[in-house]
């Protein structure tokens, strides 16, 4: 723990430091050699150069870490498009998701009208618990799709705060009762 927790520092005086100063390159250096995890290496692949030496290294020990669903979602972004890498960073993503966020993810990174994309957005239907996450299917979903009411009849029921009501607002279509709802909603919590 206390080499994670120096590398932190490191990467914090990294952030702090002037752009291109000497302390910039002694954080880097030193968040090189402290570096242990699959995100320490992605840290470390954001502040090198683009094209750079270090920032190859760094992907390819992202690469060779990662075994977490987030540490295949730090290999799939920066991987070549159409790449083998990225297939396979994919497939590791779909293997290993199970929250609610994880099948957002796959979602976002499903071809179009795909089995993926539909298995991913069943997979966010029976693990939605919140007003944001009803929110989500229901900007994800065709709008003439059934669904569209039920995601929306979620979030108004699961509303609570005054950001969710917000969300339930701008959700509604213009001129509904439903906005009137949502602004007086937002109006008793704002008193």
């Amino acid at each position: 723990m206390a080499i994670q927790s120096k590398f932190d520092d490191w990467n914090k005086i990294y952030r702090y430091a002037s752009p291109d100063s000497e302390l910039e390159q002694i954080a880097l250096e030193s968040m090189t050699t402290l570096a242990q995890t699959c995100d320490d290496w992605g840290k470390i692949w954001d502040c090198s150069p683009v094209g750079s030496e270090l920032r190859q290294t760094a992907f390819n020990k992202m690469v060779a870490l990662a075994q977490t669903f987030a540490d295949w979602r730090s290999v799939y972004y920066p991987a070549p498009a159409d790449s083998k890498l990225r297939q396979t960073a994919h497939d590791k993503m779909i293997a290993l998701a199970q929250t609610y966020d994880d099948w957002r993810d796959v979602l976002r990174t499903a071809p179009l009208d795909s089995k993926l994309q539909q298995t991913a957005l069943d997979k966010m239907i029976a693990l939605a618990q919140t007003c944001d996450d009803w929110g989500s299917i229901y900007c994800h979903v065709p709008v003439d799709s059934k669904l569209r009411q039920t995601a929306l009849d979620k979030m108004i029921a699961l509303a609570r705060t005054s950001k969710d009501w917000c969300d339930v607002w701008r959700t509604a279509p213009v001129g509904s009762k439903l906005r009137q709802t949502a602004l007086r909603k937002l109006a008793e919590l704002k008193a």
